[in-house]
């Protein structure tokens, strides 16, 4: 091949790059003043003039969206700021409510309802018992004579209204008075005694477990709606009040409610521990001494088996 022979002609300029030189014409910016100039030729391409655009264009996006972003901020501030005076109202609201109703109870008798229980009970002592009939007068002379009267209005109080009466005095005694409705747990709570319980000795008349809703006293875990729950399942399956360290256990101290899983657990703990088996065949385990064996020849009466009457029983749950 001759020297200085160039195979590609006129195809290619003479630096070579393979890009024609129309390229530079394409409406791409240059960094000459007029025509496109090949680079390398003192003039060219000149990527400078993407910047100008990019910048004005790339600020004004960003002013925008840290405006609304900045926007959105305050809106979420203003509806906080109404939620939390909105929160404030009701919590006054409530306080002023609370207040009334102290004001109220302050001016009652704390004990009225151990009282209105006892004399609920004696009318109804009274209605049953009294008996009232003709009064009969007989002379047993003539005139200054001493006579005699037979009839009319009699009554005598039933052993019970006695016991009752005694029972709500303890109660009186030991302080117990009515739950204040300031605590919303003591909602639907008194202080009405459960008589029955106290008088077959499986109450006690000074302690609030023996009222009649299981209401001890105001702010404790034992008031919870998970505890009253409890309560009821002890009522209806064991027959008998749980005592307050039994609740903590069923409640997980106190920390379950009523939707709680762990809750419904509890429950059916209840329902199949050994003393409710013990209820049902008629024989407790021998590590409690909750319920006496029943049934023919029960130890109560002291005879061997299939001997003896047949004491009581509840009808299985």
């Amino acid at each position: 091949m001759p020297g200085g022979y160039d195979p590609y002609g006129d195809a290619l300029p003479s630096y070579g790059n393979g890009v024609p030189n129309d390229f530079y014409s394409w409406g791409l910016p240059s960094g000459g003043g007029g025509g496109s100039s090949a680079p390398g030729g003192g003039g060219g391409f000149d990527p400078t003039g993407f910047v100008g655009p990019l910048v004005s264009g790339g600020g004004n996006f960003l002013s925008s969206l840290f405006g609304m972003i900045n926007q959105n901020k305050q809106l979420e501030k203003n509806r906080q700021l109404q939620r939390d005076l909105a929160a404030q109202a009701d919590a006054n609201s409530r306080d002023l409510s609370q207040q009334r109703t102290a004001q109220v109870e302050s001016t009652l008798d704390p004990f009225r309802q151990q009282m209105a229980q006892g004399g609920d009970l004696a009318k109804l002592d009274r209605l049953e018992r009294s008996s009232l009939t003709p009064v009969r007068v007989n002379a047993a002379g003539g005139p200054g004579a001493p006579f005699g009267q037979s009839g009319g209005y009699s009554y005598s109080k039933s052993p019970e209204l006695v016991s009752s009466a005694a029972a709500l005095k303890k109660s009186i005694m030991a302080g117990n008075g009515a739950p204040t409705m300031t605590n919303p747990n003591n909602y639907g709570k008194t202080s009405a005694l459960d008589l029955i319980g106290v008088a077959n000795g499986s109450k006690d008349p000074t302690s609030p477990n023996a009222f009649a809703t299981g209401a001890p006293s105001a702010g404790t875990s034992q008031t919870s709606s998970a505890a009253n729950v409890i309560r009821q399942a002890y009522r209806e399956y064991l027959g008998r009040d749980p005592s307050d360290m039994e609740i903590l256990s069923q409640t997980g101290n106190g920390q379950f409610t009523v939707n709680d899983p762990r809750l419904q657990l509890s429950l059916e703990n209840i329902k199949n521990s050994p003393e409710v088996r013990a209820r049902r065949t008629g024989f407790a385990p021998s590590y409690s001494n909750a319920y006496a064996p029943v049934g023919p020849g029960s130890g109560a009466t002291g005879g061997a088996p299939g001997s003896g009457p047949a004491a009581p029983r509840r009808n299985p749950i």
